[in-house]
């Protein structure tokens, strides 16, 4: 009941903010975790949700958990690299 539209695996951006952003298929809430914020964020009536983080230079894991009503969850991890090399 969870997926994520941005941003891809294993992608390389040289942007420091990032979008997040996916849809969830119940009434419930996500969080978008990385090794320097946590963010929870309610979807819209449809599912979709949307938020931007700051990625530190290089690697940068995130996880995304969807969490229903019912105390299920999922999540999705996603690693993204920061550079602002030239490429």
């Amino acid at each position: 009941f969870l997926s994520l539209d941005r941003p891809k695996d294993e992608e390389v951006v040289n942007s420091k903010i990032l979008v997040i952003s996916g849809k969830i298929s119940t009434n419930g809430i996500v969080t978008v975790i990385t090794d320097s914020s946590e963010d929870v964020l309610t979807p819209s009536l449809t599912g979709d949700f949307s938020t931007t983080i700051n990625l530190d230079e290089g690697q940068n894991i995130l996880e995304v958990i969807a969490i229903a009503p019912n105390g299920e969850s999922i999540s999705i991890r996603r690693t993204v690299t920061y550079s602002q090399e030239e490429f």
